[in-house]
C-alpha cells in the first residue's frame, strides 16, 4: 500500500462528503478532513499524469515510492492514488481504491472529495488568488500543492495536438486540444511558481516526440520516472 493510500485509509471519508459549488457549506467533520489531507504528502514526489497524446507512447512501470496522480481517464494507461476530476463522465471506476478530487460532490462516486471550488476552498483560499483551473490538469497541480507535494514530474501534459494526426490531442480517440490550451497551461504554471516558489515541475519527455508545449522549470527523460522503459 503507498503512502497516499495509507493516508487516506487514516482519514474516515464521510459517504457525504463535500458539497462543492457552494450548494451547501460542508460540515465541520468534511472539512476536518480535507484540513487532514492538507500537506500529508510533503517531502514525497509525485507524478502527475495528464491525458495528453505522449502518454500512449509512455510505456513503461513508474518506479516504486512515487505518487502517482492521474486527471480523468489516466488510471486506463497507469495505476493512480490520486484521482482528479472535474467532468463526472471521467470520473475512476467504482473499484479506484486512492484518493477522489472533484469538482463537486453530487452525483459522483461517495468518496469524492470536492476540493477545488468548494465552500472549504472558498473560505480557506485558493492555492493562486483569482484563478480558476479551466482544465483538469491544472486542477491536479493544484491538489498537488494542497497535498504538501514540491516536487512534481508533468507527464502527459501536452497541450498540443500529435503531429501528422488529424487532431489527436489526447492519449483516446477523438478528443482535440482546446484552441490556446497550451498558452493558458503556461500562464496558469507561471502563476502557481510565482505563488509558491518551493514548487518544482519537471516535464517529463517521450522518446521520439515534440517537446512538449507545456513548460514546467525543467525537463528530464522519461526513464527519470519509469523502470523498464520501452
Amino acid at each position: 500500500m503507498t503512502h497516499a493510500r495509507r493516508t487516506l485509509a487514516n482519514i474516515e471519508i464521510n459517504p457525504l462528503g463535500l458539497k462543492g459549488l457552494g450548494i451547501k457549506t460542508p460540515t465541520l467533520s468534511d472539512v476536518d478532513k480535507l484540513n487532514a489531507l492538507k500537506g500529508s504528502m510533503r517531502g514525497q514526489r509525485a507524478v502527475l499524469i495528464g491525458n495528453g497524446w505522449r502518454l500512449r507512447l509512455a510505456q513503461g512501470r513508474i518506479k516504486p515510492g512515487l505518487v502517482t496522480i492521474g486527471t480523468n481517464r489516466a488510471h486506463e494507461c497507469f495505476p493512480l492514488d490520486v484521482h482528479v476530476s472535474i467532468d463526472r463522465s471521467a470520473e475512476a471506476p467504482p473499484a479506484f481504491e486512492g484518493i477522489r478530487f472533484g469538482a463537486a460532490r453530487e452525483g459522483r462516486h461517495p468518496a469524492t472529495l470536492g476540493a477545488c471550488w468548494s465552500d472549504y476552498w472558498k473560505h480557506n483560499g485558493a492555492l493562486v488568488k483569482g484563478t480558476t483551473p479551466a482544465f483538469t490538469g491544472l486542477y491536479a497541480i493544484e491538489v498537488a500543492v494542497f497535498l504538501g507535494f514540491t516536487e512534481m514530474y508533468l507527464l502527459g501534459y501536452c497541450g498540443d495536438d500529435q503531429p501528422g494526426s488529424s487532431g489527436e490531442g489526447h492519449f483516446y480517440a477523438g478528443k482535440r486540444c482546446a484552441p490556446g490550451m497550451a498558452v493558458q497551461h503556461n500562464a496558469w504554471i507561471a502563476e502557481i511558481l510565482k505563488t509558491h516558489p518551493a514548487t518544482q515541475l519537471t516535464v517529463i519527455l517521450v522518446p521520439n516526440t515534440p517537446v512538449p508545449a507545456i513548460r514546467g522549470t525543467g525537463t528530464a527523460p522519461l526513464s527519470e520516472i519509469m523502470e523498464d522503459v520501452k
